[in-house]
């Protein structure tokens, strides 16, 4: 049993290598990572892909676009099923290009699902960090769990889910022309929710660094830079 975490990413080439560097360092190897850069500002050939030579690791590069065009409507639901077409594990998580993976939250999750047959979507430990250079030992940081299965989804955050495969012949990531408010991975999710119950599982998963780039957070996307 393999995973596939699906990454897009723009315009963040030093907390993206965070992210890869966290998938490379698992203590499980049956991953592939599948990463799409939505047409970055800088140099991600000379950046990111040059650098990373482990044949796990798919990289795509997106045509560049006007704000205008690139927030016209779900861009992120074009970027994961540009992704999701191309990969084929049996299992699905998600990561964002200013979050990582905790060192045994593949193994973990694998070992999971595995074990349990019957469980279509799992989530594991959530940790908060405040600055990139939060020290504080994970078990310190704000956490994001539930020692129970839950519904809906809306207490989760997406980086947090793992579902097979399989559960995308019934739910699927909206189409490009969803409106941005709306949230296309909060619909995605939520539709998934009405279908399958989300299981705990027990194993540090990932974290989310909280910071005035976040996107959720900008008021204006035009505030989204290059942080080198």
């Amino acid at each position: 049993m393999k995973i596939d975490v699906i990454l897009s990413t723009f315009n963040r080439p030093r907390l993206l290598k965070v992210a890869i560097d966290s998938i490379l360092g698992q203590t499980s190897k049956d991953w592939e990572l599948w990463v799409l850069d939505d047409g970055s500002s800088y140099d991600f050939k000379k950046q990111i892909i040059l650098p990373y030579k482990d044949s796990r690791i798919h990289f795509f590069q997106g045509e560049k676009l006007k704000l205008s065009e690139r927030y016209a409507g779900s861009r992120i639901s074009f970027l994961v099923n540009y992704l999701l077409d191309r990969s084929s594990n049996e299992l699905v998580s998600y990561l964002c290009d200013d979050d990582y993976y905790w060192p045994e939250a593949i193994g973990g999750v694998i070992d999971f699902f595995k074990n349990h047959p019957e469980v279509n979507v799992g989530f594991g430990k959530l940790t908060y960090s405040h600055s990139e250079s939060d020290e504080r030992p994970r078990e310190k940081r704000e956490l994001r769990y539930f020692e129970n299965p839950i519904m809906p989804f809306n207490k989760l955050d997406h980086n947090q889910v793992i579902h097979r495969r399989e559960c995308l012949k019934y739910v699927k990531w909206p189409g490009s022309g969803f409106p941005w408010p709306l949230g296309p991975d909060a619909f995605f999710f939520s539709e998934l929710s009405k279908m399958y119950t989300f299981y705990p599982i027990n194993v540090w998963f990932s974290n989310k660094l909280l910071h005035p780039h976040n996107v959720q957070q900008l008021k204006h996307l035009e505030q989204l830079e290059v942080r080198e």
